[in-house]
């Protein structure tokens, strides 16, 4: 039997460049991340399928979701898919190798797990106020220098800046700046009950934030309100209050009227976007991802800044039922085949069953039914943040 031995050669080329570089252990749908060296990228989930073509080290792919060992990713607006062991999260500083200086905001103390998800068994615990050093990000967590080893800790409890002693604030003393009052609640959001409410003035002592709200004390009453009713410097009690006046009403974002207003101003805007294209990592103003439409759409509207992934988006407010949505909540959907409860896409109910979202499939931000069979299965949660 003749064997053409540029045949085998090429073939081995073909099944594999290099040797794995990276151990990938958990990658999120729109996450961005880095080739770690020369690389087939291949029409389907195996060495099997063909290679289209070789990326080179360093380049950036996104990723659609995972086939076992495989991750179906978009390059240079091609799909295909990659192995796992030859790609790694994107560092803030890959170029310089260097790590970047953070500090935890937790008063409760922050959790470091061995992986990238709270799936990923706790290795340690840092207190508030900790200074880490920041070795890579991907998907709403870092990898951070834990003492001889590597750790992972969540991004929505570091903050770039130490404050006095280079430490987060703990205790701050902040005053309520909403004219018609504000609700205090239960919890983090304006579906928990109302336990008491402050008169414009109030001062209050903020124990902890966290996506827009503030676990504060103010003589007898504990509870949660929203972060932007409050203010460094006491307000005036009497006479004009411009920064927290709403001329077409009350600005206390505890009543239902104003968490209404700022539903409509999310979907309005929402809706003002519609028609732009879809586009993998974009996160606005002309094109967007499912993700990058919707923290672009929170932040410009009421200025609420979501993690920027949907899977890191899926733990931001509350938990709401399917049968409980509310005009401007985030719906969460699992578009990859059979439901298994992973996230792969993110949108904002509209209301009567409407879904506004950028759409891989229609290459722009469009608003669908979201009664037809398709999105019914698909469902996977949703979440309310306002």
């Amino acid at each position: 039997m003749n064997i053409n031995k540029k045949h085998v050669m090429a073939g081995m080329i073909a099944s594999a460049l290099v040797i794995p570089m990276a151990d990938i252990n958990d990658v999120h749908a729109d996450e961005v991340m880095q080739t770690t060296a020369r690389v087939n990228f291949r029409k389907g989930p195996g060495t099997n399928y063909s290679s289209m073509y070789v990326i080179g080290k360093g380049e950036k792919v996104t990723c659609l979701e995972t086939n076992g060992s495989w991750i179906k990713a978009v390059h240079n607006s091609k799909t295909g898919y990659i192995h796992k062991d030859y790609v790694s999260g994107i560092s803030s500083d890959s170029n310089t190798g260097s790590t970047t200086v953070k500090y935890v905001k937790a008063n409760g103390g922050l959790n470091v797990r061995k992986g990238p998800s709270t799936s990923y068994a706790k290795i340690g615990k840092l207190a508030n106020g900790s200074k880490v050093n920041v070795i890579a990000t991907s998907g709403g967590w870092s990898k951070i220098n834990y003492g001889s080893t590597v750790g992972y800790v969540s991004n929505d409890y570091l903050v770039n800046e130490g404050h006095t002693n280079n430490e987060p604030t703990a205790g701050t003393t902040k005053y309520v700046k909403a004219n018609g009052g504000l609700n205090v609640r239960k919890g983090p959001s304006t579906s928990y009950a109302k336990v008491g409410k402050l008169a414009n003035g109030s001062q209050v002592k903020v124990i902890s934030t966290s996506n827009g709200w503030s676990k504060i004390e103010s003589g007898n009453i504990n509870g949660y309100v929203s972060d932007q009713y409050l203010t460094a410097n006491k307000p005036s009690t009497g006479g004009s209050d411009n920064t927290g006046t709403d001329n077409t009403g009350s600005n206390n974002v505890g009543s239902d009227a104003s968490t209404s207003n700022q539903a409509s101003q999310v979907v309005s805007f929402a809706r003002a976007q519609k028609g732009k294209k879809y586009s993998w990592g974009a996160q606005g103003p002309n094109s967007f991802d499912c993700s990058g439409f919707t923290y672009y759409v929170y932040k410009n509207s009421v200025g609420i800044t979501l993690p920027r992934v949907s899977s890191s988006q899926g733990n931001a407010g509350v938990a709401v039922s399917k049968s409980n949505l509310q005009p401007g909540d985030l719906v969460f959907f699992d578009t990859s085949g059979p439901n298994n409860g992973v996230i792969t896409h993110v949108g904002i109910y509209a209301g009567n069953n409407m879904l506004i979202h950028a759409s891989s499939g229609k290459g722009v931000v469009v608003e669908t039914s979201m009664a037809t069979s398709y999105w019914q299965n698909a469902f996977v949660k949703a979440r309310r943040v306002l």
